[in-house]
């Protein structure tokens, strides 16, 4: 049975008073006909009212806290349906809720909303959080559940608090506008769906696994609820519709085994949270199943091989293992399953392929298709290594039938190999009917491994979780491509990035949402190009750390996000070829442009106003710096600058302002043994001008650190090692080695750019490495404006050099 234990969830509270402090009931407008006076709505204008909703819950700094209070949160909408002069049914959305409008513990907020037309006494109906509305209201719709509530986003959730919170749980009041077309004075908000708070056992209690639930689905009565997950610590979170002493049935699944549980006559009530311990037996092992398809109507499964040498066997029914010659029919119900030995279904020309000719069930382990299985059947389920490259292309994507391929509930399809080759998942799901998607284990990736891999996928809900912090080459390219139905994107933690290792990975994705955080400092050819092309529901990017660019890095990233409304970009140097082109074509104009803070707002170069840079209509402001110390560095404080006292300052300016020396402009973060635990900053100017080797280590640099002493940071001649860390920090690679990294941060951050000068031997700076075996020799790095790099090479050291100093923090 399952055991369900409910807390209270406490009733919001709706107030048409415009006082955040005593709550005073609003006197309905007297209106005298020849005064002149006009009732708000009348004349088809739009009017700006506010309005002062009240929660019950303690100093929680989320919308619903695990004992099931509701609260407010920064960014909170609420959306507004009435009937307007028309007598058609519309919909506003409030202003978000700013630290500024969030009173009393985070239980009073204020909203404010822009209403046209507001017909006086006119039906109203208020729904929180604003994402339950439907996006579109028919204006003849009735004011009730069925013209205004979105229920179609229960089914499919993430199983977080948080994406409940802010976008699922649902509370509802029903009214009327005022005679003069206002706000109700009073209006209490009723919750509508009750919360499970999911812990999943195994069959005898024995082991807690919901931190391995990947999937888990969920009817009850009429309703059903596919809550996809990345792996991670429980509980899990769900937000259902009440139900009176109905049936609950429920499948859940990990990377590869399904569990099931069916209770009965429970009763769920709106405005409570359960906790639901799930004891749930294990059904399916797929790791130990064979790839197998199940038919869910009668059909045919047909296998056509790239070439005659690339043959397989299939069982059906659990029957003996037979030598495929033909398509296997089967009925409602039935199974085959496949195996073979080859390493590769791909030639160089011909892909191999399964058809199903009528919907079916895929999963098992597709592994059983790559291992020998003549001395033991059993071998795939311990093979994680692939071993020939396109091993698997386009296995199941084959035009439109490919939609016949469906996920089962509580048998996942596995893709266990951790060792990847190229192409080797190719378009491997692309066009199928897949609401589920297997998990992908692999930290290292192989060119093209998952390109185009569920391309036009349009029934997936949900990506999995994404591991890999060493990418290779387009490994994401087109990934997610037209998953139309796709709301959340993965983590994406790799801070090394490949080319074109994100292009085109979330293309027309149009239900997007939110966009993954993308932490790399140092960007590759092609990136990010069109990663976002066409995602018409994005309305925040996420933030772009680089401050230099790399060629097609973010070119046509944000294109046709006709909901777009900010960007923080904090690059300083966009030179590189088409880097920026129509990056941001067809957004609206009305948003705001954050920029590095060492930028100008009022003169934001290298930015201009076009669809290569900042969008017309766009207000351009410098991202805030809170002043910190120098301990607390992180990765948007590339190019800022490190003052005396020992704290970040956004420019040499800013530090001086505040009454301390600027030092030294940060140029890498990341902990680099032997070289630093935290970053390295540069000198703000030289140390000499004319140095030899000697002076350079034994008298100019020990004078430099003792007379710019900086707290937490110690100061030393640049190591060759300390160079190249320099030179890649700024997001330039090592092969290129390009100072114009360094010397536009240390103009934008008011320092002196390092001297440079046409002659290949002209104006060097000393490294403090000494040439092994060659004790009069140490390298120096050359500074060269034709061509833009710098050079490593050796010099003896009694030559004359510039000196400047990093600072090792």
């Amino acid at each position: 049975m399952v055991s369900m234990k409910k807390h209270s969830i406490l009733v919001l509270v709706l107030l048409g008073a415009l006082s955040l402090g005593c709550i005073e009931e609003i006197p309905e407008v007297v209106v005298d006909d020849n005064s002149g006076s006009v009732i708000p709505g009348l004349t088809g204008d739009p009017v700006t009212l506010t309005t002062t909703v009240s929660l019950g819950g303690g100093p929680e700094s989320k919308a619903l806290t695990a004992e099931g209070v509701k609260t407010f949160a920064v960014g909170d909408r609420l959306a507004v349906i009435y009937k307007n002069g028309s007598d058609e049914t519309v919909k506003a959305v409030s202003n978000p809720l700013t630290t500024e409008n969030i009173q009393n513990e985070i239980t009073l907020a204020e909203f404010t909303v822009t209403l046209t037309d507001p017909a006086p006494g006119g039906a109203l109906r208020y729904i929180y959080p604003a994402a339950m509305a439907k996006a579109t209201i028919a204006t003849d719709a009735t004011m009730d559940d069925a013209g205004t509530v979105d229920f179609t986003r229960l089914d499919s959730q993430d199983g977080t608090l948080a994406s409940l919170a802010a976008g699922l749980d649902l509370a509802v009041y029903d009214g009327s506008l005022t005679a003069s077309a206002g706000l109700p004075a009073y209006a209490p908000l009723e919750n509508r769906l009750t919360v499970g708070e999911f812990c999943i056992r195994n069959e005898d209690g024995s082991q807690d696994i919901t931190d391995a639930i990947v999937h888990l689905t969920i009817t009850a009565g009429t309703s059903e609820y596919g809550i996809h997950r990345q792996a991670e610590a429980g509980p899990i979170y769900v937000a259902m519709r009440p139900v009176d002493n109905a049936n609950l049935t429920f499948g859940a699944t990990d990377a590869s085994k399904g569990y099931e549980k069916t209770v009965t006559g429970k009763t769920l009530t709106a405005g409570s949270m359960y906790p639901i311990d799930l004891k749930m037996a294990k059904t399916f092992d797929s790791k130990a199943t064979p790839l197998t398809f199940e038919a869910i109507e009668a059909g045919t499964v047909t296998y056509t091989p790239a070439d005659a040498s690339m043959k397989v066997q299939y069982s059906k029914n659990g029957g003996n293992w037979t030598d495929y010659s033909g398509a296997v029919s089967l009925s409602a119900g039935d199974k085959v399953a496949f195996r073979g030995k080859n390493d590769t279904y791909r030639t160089f020309s011909q892909y191999s392929r399964f058809v199903c000719s009528a919907d079916c069930y895929l999963y098992g382990n597709i592994m059983s298709l790559v291992t020998d299985y003549t001395s033991d059947a059993d071998a795939f389920a311990s093979n994680v290594t692939l071993t020939a490259d396109k091993t698997f292309f386009k296995m199941f994507s084959y035009d439109d039938s490919g939609q016949h391929i469906k996920s089962h509930a509580s048998k996942p399809i596995v893709l266990p190999a951790t060792t990847l080759t190229e192409e080797c998942y190719y378009c491997l799901f692309s066009k199928t009917g897949l609401t589920n998607a297997p998990v992908l284990p692999a930290i290292v990736l192989a060119n093209y491994c998952y390109a185009y891999m569920f391309d036009n996928c349009t029934q997936l809900t949900a990506a999995p979780a994404l591991p890999a912090t060493t990418l290779a080459g387009a490994c994401y390219a087109g990934m997610f491509m037209g998953c139309t139905q796709l709301t959340t994107a993965p983590e994406l933690p790799a801070t090394t990035l490949e080319g074109s290792c994100y292009q085109y990975m979330f293309e027309d994705c149009t239900q997007l949402t939110a966009a993954p955080a993308l932490p790399a400092t140092t960007l590759a050819y092609a990136c990010y190009y069109g990663m976002f092309d066409g995602c018409t529901s994005l309305t925040a990017a996420p933030v772009l750390p680089a401050t230099v660019l790399a060629s097609s890095c973010y070119r046509e990233m944000f294109s046709g996000c006709s909901q777009l409304n900010g960007i923080t970009c904090y690059a300083v140097d966009i030179s590189a070829g088409y880097c920026t082109e129509n990056w941001l074509y067809g957004v609206p104009a009305g948003g705001t442009f954050r920029i590095h803070p060492a930028l100008n707002p009022d003169d934001p170069n290298p930015w201009t106003r076009s669809g290569n840079g900042i969008p017309s209509g766009w207000t351009v402001e410098s991202y805030p710096v809170t002043t910190k110390a120098l301990s607390q560095a992180s990765w948007e404080d590339v190019g800022r600058v490190i003052g005396k006292n020992g704290y970040i300052y956004s420019s040499a300016a800013q530090a001086s302002a505040a009454g301390t020396t600027p030092e030294a402009v940060i140029t890498y973060l990341g902990t680099v043994e032997g070289v630093c635990s935290h970053g390295l900053a540069l000198a703000l100017e030289d140390a000499s001008s004319s140095a030899s080797f000697y002076e350079a280590t034994g008298e100019i640099l020990p004078g430099w650190a003792a007379s710019h002493p900086v707290p937490g940071g110690a100061w030393r001649l640049p190591s060759f090692a300390d160079w190249q860390y320099l030179c890649t920090g700024t997001h330039t690679t090592v092969n290129d080695r390009s100072f114009t990294g360094i010397n536009s941060l240390l103009s934008k951050a008011g320092g002196t750019p390092m001297q440079n000068d046409n002659d290949y031997y002209g104006i060097n700076y000393w490294s403090s490495t000494s040439v092994e075996g060659e004790d009069n020799m140490a390298l120096m790095i050359i500074i060269s404006t034709s061509p833009s790099v710098i050079y490593f090479l050796s010099s003896q050291k009694e030559i004359l050099l510039f000196v400047r100093a990093c600072l090792s923090f």
